[in-house]
């Protein structure tokens, strides 16, 4: 959107209870001219609040693009620059080494079928967002995997946040399913019983995305972002069950 606006970019990673780690903890800092980093004591110091532009909450990119740029670009050059900023961010070392390790390891075809599993908080969004018929329930992803697994995939990476979901896809397709958290972390699971939050680190979470980016098709959480963006990392098809 700064691109197109042709304004400066001004980030601030604020560590919250679901996310509670830096940008530098996972990303190295991008380059781009007009792009910058600025601290919560930055954002609350700039002179000028009116020449600014706040988004402080989570939106979809079609937000952005309906909000402030659907006079100024046309939907398909904004969805290219939006893919081309995304894709060009970089995971620290020691997290792609992670990535590529487990990929050598457990991942070495191409004929793997991602499943994103979420929810925790995002059951509540989702319900409280939309009406009940698009909500992905355990049932219909049990169904939806038993319909693509007949099409020729060799196995299924999972990627969810609750150790309750991932046994049940376990328990139903055993032998099939490869998973990366191995540890569902008991103060994540303090956390969910309190805040309904999720049960694995931020890390592992980020490592599952890249991982999930590498199979050949996805099966997705119905309004989950992290679905969304996997596919856009690994340009493969994302449907819901």
């Amino acid at each position: 959107m700064s691109k197109i606006l042709e304004i400066p970019l001004e980030i601030c990673w604020e560590p919250q209870a679901a996310c509670d780690c830096n940008f530098d903890d996972l990303y190295e800092r991008v380059t781009e001219n007009n792009v910058k980093f600025i601290s919560v004591a930055e954002l609350n110091s700039i002179d000028n609040p009116s020449q600014v532009i706040y988004i402080n909450k989570m939106k979809h990119k079609n937000y952005f693009y309906e909000t402030y740029l659907k006079d100024k670009v046309e939907q398909k050059d904004f969805d290219q620059e939006y893919v081309r900023f995304m894709r060009q961010l970089k995971v620290k070392p020691h997290l792609l080494l992670k990535i590529n390790e487990f990929t050598q390891n457990f991942m070495p075809h191409d004929d793997i079928l991602g499943v994103h599993i979420r929810r925790t908080d995002h059951v509540n969004y989702i319900r409280s967002n939309y009406p009940e018929s698009v909500f992905s329930s355990d049932a219909k992803f049990i169904s939806a995997i038993g319909k693509e697994i007949f099409k020729g995939y060799s196995k299924i990476f999972l990627a969810t946040d609750n150790q309750l979901t991932k046994d049940m896809i376990f328990q139903n397709f055993p032998d099939l399913v490869i998973s990366y958290c191995q540890d569902f972390n008991d103060n994540y699971q303090q956390k969910i019983d309190k805040n309904n939050q999720r049960h694995t680190t931020v890390e592992d979470a980020l490592i599952d995305l890249y991982l999930l980016s590498k199979c050949k098709k996805i099966i997705g959480s119905y309004g989950s972002s992290f679905s969304e963006y996997a596919a856009l990392l690994g340009k493969i098809p994302l449907i819901y069950p």
